[in-house]
């Protein structure tokens, strides 16, 4: 289920959901070479879209997928 709201999240997982956000679709674009850099996504993403994450969350997702911010 692909779910963002954190409401949402906290429901989904309580009934036992397997989740994924748009981040982790993007990393696992990255993984199986859909996109080429997942650092350019999550810029367009915020400059785009007005797409809201935290500074930790984009770290997090670039380590995962061995880029630096």
């Amino acid at each position: 289920m692909l779910l963002d709201d954190k409401s949402a999240r906290l429901i989904a997982a309580n009934l036992g959901l397997k989740l994924i956000g748009v981040v982790g679709i993007l990393i696992w674009a990255k993984k199986e070479g859909i996109i080429k850099q997942l650092s350019k996504e999550l810029d367009k993403l915020r400059e785009e879209a007005n797409f809201r994450m935290s500074e930790d969350l984009i770290k997090r997702a670039l380590q995962e997928v061995e880029e630096t911010y």
